[in-house]
């Protein structure tokens, strides 16, 4: 049904049965640490920039008991992007909804990073972003732990 839950449907001895199953979590990740990678996706509503866009990125994410998050990048020019937000799991998949500051761009607007997955290597997820300029951005970011 979502990123969190199912429908599970089996038939026994001719009578079926379905059941909505969800997501277990039995430890929260922390998502620390620095990791090299990036982004790709499409921007629409952005005017001249629509279309595919992907940028690589040095990832920096402090990720705080309370589960508070912020995760900064800097792209190759050194122009630096801050997400802050509040990171919640389901199973082992997180999500963060928060705030993105990019002030060298002058960019504002909100996220929603969802199917976030960390493993000993790196981490990876999809995510929504909305620029307060309108401007949307859907895709895939991640990179490998340094």
């Amino acid at each position: 049904d979502t990123t969190n839950t199912a429908k599970l449907t089996y038939t026994v001895s001719g009578v079926t049965i379905a059941k909505n199953v969800t997501r277990q979590t039995w430890r929260t990740e922390n998502l620390s640490g620095s990791y090299y990678g990036g982004d790709s996706g499409e921007q629409t509503l952005c005017g001249a920039a629509n279309g595919y866009r992907e940028t690589q990125t040095s990832i920096e994410i402090a990720h705080a008991a309370d589960n508070s998050i912020t995760i900064t990048t800097k792209d190759p020019q050194n122009r630096v992007q801050t997400v802050t937000g509040t990171y919640s799991q389901s199973g082992h998949v997180g999500r963060i909804v928060g705030t993105l500051s990019a002030p060298q761009q002058g960019l504002t607007g909100t996220v929603n990073y969802f199917e976030i997955e960390r493993t000993i290597s790196g981490i990876t997820g999809r995510g929504h972003v909305v620029l307060s300029s309108g401007c949307v951005w859907d895709g895939r970011w991640g990179g490998v732990r340094r």
